[in-house]
């Protein structure tokens, strides 16, 4: 009987090889089972399909409104299987990458600047970066700004699991830098008729900043700045850009240049709560403000354009209107203001260019007028801080003082470009019999053409017979020919000087004030002068204008330097920060002028080291200012000063190499210094003093053989340097002194066994 065969069943078969499975016939009824298994993998198939197409079709569509979406694809595609860009660097890129790429190219990159933040999150969104370049035939500080770039902040949204958080930038737009030429940053210090005008030479902008304090709200404003010296004048230069958020784009809309070394700023100067753009121009002691309101801007690829407020069309029509507009035009701020305010207030407000005008004659007025009312370190400087502001009898009062007032006051008329006459000429169109300026037009022309030509110019205006007879008193002070003018008798001492080592000393060349009151028996020293008030203001060695008359010379220097009244002296032998002072007191007994020097004689101190050399002040000379002492971290909480500009700046300073610490090692570096606090300005702020020892200098700068001792710097109070003896030695500070004369405080250095006084001014922006 034939053996049967069993039966296999399905998973058995599954497990044969595919050679030698059974297959049903084709006509042979599928199962129930099998049905579905077919339908769901043909749905499968389908829908496979149709994400394909449909996912193939929207990065079509991306790529096509975007092509940069490629980049996107590229973060999570393979190294091999990534697709190229035309421009790597629009690519979203790190920071290193961007560097990197920019190191190429012989560039380097600068500090990243926020342009714009989510008004919601804060989080940042668009950023600037300026982009470096060496300064060809350039030693030191030598990048120049080149290159300005737009980058937006790209967010990862293919970001897989194993992929590490990194920030990258999207380059958006660009905008190539270049200076102003040489000619237009000197411009307000120069004449232009002269051949020292400046060349066509591109000057260097070297920082990128963001205005502090109140702005436009209209998208955002920056400013690119540079500095050069040319003769006494620190000046700053740049450009004021916006940033249009629309268009994520920058636009240079104004090149800007400042004598002063001063910055842009707005502020608020026509009312409305809409603030103007305030370009300080001032040279010397000539006021020049531009005050520029922000407009719609013409050109279609500026949103905003900077408008200067003019008065050279007068927006009233009226006599009046018109005169306040030419004296202001004429340099006279302060009589301008004053016929503006005598107007007739009429019932309806002056138009927005009246009002504007009106508000910059105010500006103008309060600048001259604070100018007028400083004590000023010399007589021609006072004058003309008068004269600016229209006060022609108080200049003067400073002409007459003093026999040296009117020599220096006389030079300054000789070298005058024509802009006090200019203002002569003004004052007397509108008020053609006002003798004080007469005095002045008379001044002038005998300065420079001779008393003759300024008499034949006077008596050719309307002039009484008390004016002419005054005003040849005036010129004939140009001649040397002072009348009687001797000083003012009844005041005490007030004399700087010190205690100049001298081996022999001939009593033939001294003037005693008692004849036969010096005798060979006694031993003597002799006192150098500094300065000395001569009860009008401070006068300065070399005293080379000083005047004496043919006759009863020592009383009329004893009754110059106030030593009839008080003869003392106090030497002092330590200064306020050197332990506790020390002083001795001697009495000057003769007097020596030779040479633009002023000397006084002493009896000699025994107990004086010869390595000693003492400060010699009157009782009524001075006053020692000591600061407010504080940690540099503790000034650093309590104030308004940005740390992360004022302390790379300190370190500048301490750092021979100018290699740049991180902003958290300087924190820590810096922490324990002691500043000082003291208004050194005379701006009634506090500035920032800090001497630094020897062994502090020694560690913070790595170098263990520093024997230099120690060294002061001084930072105002919005973080410029004004002094440092690292960089631009003069000697080494020792004290701060108030001259009691409402003018700022003065520096005492040390150098060379010598003692000088610096003062701030404010001209030069300084301490000279």
């Amino acid at each position: 009987m034939a053996k049967r065969t069993r039966k296999q069943t399905l998973p058995e078969l599954e497990s044969l090889p595919p050679s030698i499975i059974y297959r049903p016939v084709a006509n042979k009824k599928p199962s129930k089972t099998n049905r579905w298994g077919n339908s769901l993998l043909a749905l499968a198939l389908i829908l496979t399909a149709a994400s394909a197409v449909a996912g193939g079709a929207w990065w079509s569509l991306q790529l096509f409104v975007n092509p940069d979406a490629v980049n996107d694809v590229n973060k999570i595609l393979p190294e091999g299987a990534k697709f190229s860009a035309s421009n790597p660097e629009q690519q979203p890129q790190t920071l290193k990458q961007i560097e990197d790429s920019l190191r190429t190219q012989g560039k380097t990159a600068g500090e990243l600047l926020t342009l714009e933040t989510d008004a919601k999150t804060s989080a940042i969104k668009s950023l600037v970066l300026p982009v470096l370049k060496k300064q060809s035939n350039c030693q030191t500080d030598c990048q120049e700004i080149v290159e300005l770039r737009i980058y937006q902040l790209v967010i990862n949204k293919f970001k897989l699991p194993f992929q590490s958080e990194q920030t990258t930038y999207q380059l958006i737009s660009q905008l190539p830098v270049s200076g102003p030429d040489e000619s237009f940053a000197i411009s307000p210090v120069v004449d232009s008729e002269t051949a020292n005008y400046g060349s066509t030479q591109l000057l260097p902008l070297t920082q990128l900043q963001r205005f502090s304090g109140t702005t436009p709200k209209s998208g955002t404003w920056l400013y690119l700045i540079g500095q050069r010296q040319h003769s006494d004048n620190g000046i700053a230069y740049g450009q004021i850009l916006h940033y249009d958020r629309s268009r994520s784009a920058l636009s240079l809309v104004l090149t800007w240049t400042s004598p002063t070394g001063q910055a842009p700023k707005w502020q608020e100067v026509t009312g409305g709560g809409f603030p103007e753009l305030l370009v300080d121009r001032t040279s010397e002691l000539e006021p020049q403000l531009q005050v520029y309101q922000v407009k719609p801007a013409q050109a279609s690829f500026n949103q905003f354009q900077l408008v200067p407020i003019s008065i050279e069309e007068p927006a009233i029509k009226t006599t009046a209107y018109r005169n306040a507009l030419f004296l202001a035009r004429s340099g006279l701020w302060t009589p301008a203001w004053q016929w503006l305010k005598a107007l007739p207030q009429g019932k309806k407000r002056p138009s927005a260019a009246a009002q504007a005008q009106i508000d910059l004659i105010g500006l103008y007025a309060k600048y001259t007028s604070k100018k007028a009312d400083t004590a000023w370190a010399s007589p021609s400087q006072q004058a003309i801080a008068a004269l600016s502001d229209g006060r022609w009898e108080k200049g003067l009062q400073i002409y007459q003082a003093s026999p040296e007032n009117t020599q220096e006051i006389a030079t300054f008329l000789v070298n005058d470009s024509g802009r006090l006459w200019n203002r002569v000429e003004a004052a007397l169109k509108i008020n053609p019999r006002r003798p004080e300026v007469q005095a002045w037009g008379a001044l002038i022309l005998g300065a420079q053409e001779g008393q003759a030509n300024a008499l034949i110019w006077l008596k050719a205006q309307p002039h009484s017979p008390k004016t002419l007879t005054y005003v040849e008193k005036l010129l004939k002070r140009l001649d040397g020919d002072y009348g009687v003018s001797l000083p003012v008798a009844n005041r005490p001492s007030r004399i700087i000087g010190y205690l100049e080592p001298v081996s022999n000393i001939n009593l033939a060349d001294w003037l005693p004030i008692e004849p036969k009151s010096l005798t060979k028996n006694q031993k003597w020293q002799q006192i150098r002068v500094i300065t000395y008030n001569n009860g009008q203001t401070w006068l300065r060695s070399p005293f080379d204008k000083l005047k004496l008359p043919n006759t009863e010379r020592a009383k009329f220097l004893w009754q110059q330097l106030g030593l009839n009244i008080d003869p003392n002296l106090d030497l002092v032998l330590r200064l306020p920060n050197e332990q506790s002072p020390t002083t001795t007191t001697v009495n000057v007994q003769a007097v020596q002028w030779e040479n633009g020097v002023l000397r006084l004689l002493v009896p000699a101190q025994t107990e004086l080291q010869p390595q000693q050399i003492p400060l010699a002040v009157s009782a009524k000379a001075l006053e020692w200012v000591e600061p407010t002492k504080m940690t540099l971290t503790e000034f650093l909480k309590q104030e308004s000063v940005d740390a992360t500009e004022f302390l790379p700046a300190v370190w500048r300073e301490l750092s021979a190499n100018k290699s740049l610490l991180k902003f958290e090692q300087l924190q820590q570096e810096l922490a324990t210094l002691t500043v000082g606090l003291v208004d050194l300005t005379g701006d009634d702020n506090q500035d920032l003093i800090l001497t630094i020892s020897e062994r502090e200098i020694a560690t913070l700068t790595k170098n263990k053989s520093y024997k230099g001792g120690e060294r002061t710097i001084a930072f105002s109070d919005t973080g410029e340097l004004i002094y440092s003896e690292f960089s631009s030695p003069v000697g080494k500070f020792k004290a701060i002194a108030d001259l009691k004369d409402a003018a700022p405080p003065v520096l005492l250095i040390e150098n060379a066994k010598k003692y000088n006084i610096q003062r701030w001014s404010a001209i030069n922006q300084r301490f000279e």
